[in-house]
């Protein structure tokens, strides 16, 4: 096997398009993420004490095929209360994963809490989130890495495990993973943007669910650094 890798830099984000919804009977076998609100994210009563009514947090989580949320990131938001408010509510919440062709497999979404005094709204739409970040300016979001001191530097990063067997198969090509790299330069939340076999992506996420960087910076401060990775199998 051999894996040809090229650290690219990334502005836009993944609109996974999981539901917001309870359960339904019949599921197809092909199916995206499912999400249910158990409870309702609320506004951080410390923020309402100090006179704002208003904000909102960018969170990134992952949901296993057991339908376990084994991880979430704060991406971006105006104060850091807003997020941890969110990651709160999600930490709360049901899923039920997505299904490929029958199969439970892992899922990364990003999900955008808007906070107002009078409630909190969630949506999957991204293109509000880019909205909001035009308008505003966030206390907290994701470097690109033309805004990064330098490229990040791997310390581990195995390549992924390709057998024979999927060569056999005819499963070769590329794949193509969106991820996180946080302050401390650990991966975070990786996702398949594109693949030209599903079998791919799942083997490369497997990898880049281990790597480690050293920590991206910009204006020598740690920052969060958004990525994607371009993997070439055959």
């Amino acid at each position: 096997m051999v894996m040809k890798t090229k650290l690219l830099g990334l502005l836009t984000l993944l609109a996974a398009g999981p539901l917001l919804s309870a359960p339904a009977p019949g599921l197809p076998e092909d199916r995206p993420l499912r999400i249910l609100q158990t409870e309702e994210a609320r506004f951080p009563w410390v923020l309402s004490q100090q006179g704002i009514s208003e904000g909102w947090a960018l969170v990134a989580l992952v949901v296993d095929s057991e339908g376990v949320l084994t991880d979430t990131l704060a991406v971006a938001h105006t104060r850091r209360e807003f997020a941890d408010e969110a990651i709160h509510a999600l930490r709360r919440w049901r899923y039920e994963p997505t299904r490929m062709r029958g199969q439970a497999i892992n899922t990364k979404t990003e999900v955008l809490f808007t906070f107002q005094a009078v409630g909190v709204v969630v949506t999957f739409d991204m293109g509000q989130y880019l909205a909001r970040m035009i308008k505003d300016r966030p206390d907290y979001r994701p470097c690109t890495l033309r805004e990064l001191d330098r490229v990040p530097m791997p310390v581990v990063a195995p390549a992924p495990a390709y057998g024979k067997w999927l060569l056999d198969k005819g499963v070769s090509g590329q794949c193509v993973i969106e991820f996180y790299i946080d302050e401390s330069g650990a991966a975070r939340v990786p996702a398949v943007a594109e693949t030209d076999f599903p079998e791919l992506g799942i083997l490369a996420i497997a990898a880049v669910e281990t790597w480690k960087f050293e920590p991206p910076t910009s204006g020598n401060r740690p920052v969060l650094a958004k990525v994607r990775q371009t993997f070439t199998f055959r």
